[in-house]
């Protein structure tokens, strides 16, 4: 008797795959990461489960403000680590040694 196999939906996406899952950059779903407002798993590299995906979007659906607000934060805090000038790009290689 044959049996039909049939593949197991996916339930772990990569960063990338997640990102075009939600409909955003990469960079987006990184701050979103960042600020703990998505949780990833690592297996050995970071995913990103079906089940936090759907609690992220429900999330959004109750204050979706609330994520616009923590993704200028960080593109602020981002922003302001860089160097602006040649000594504050040497500054900062030298706490880098």
């Amino acid at each position: 008797m044959s049996e039909l196999i049939t593949a197991m939906p996916k339930r772990a996406y990569n960063l990338k795959e997640t990102a075009a899952i939600l409909d955003i950059s990469y960079h987006s779903l990184r701050a979103l990461i960042d600020v703990g407002a998505i949780r990833p798993i690592f297996l050995p590299q970071a995913k990103i489960t079906d089940a936090e995906i759907d609690k992220f979007l429900q999330n959004v659906q109750k204050d979706g403000e609330k994520y616009k607000e923590l993704l200028e934060e960080n593109n602020r805090r981002v922003s302001a680590k860089k160097p602006t000038t040649e000594e504050d790009k040497v500054e900062t290689l030298e706490v880098a040694r």
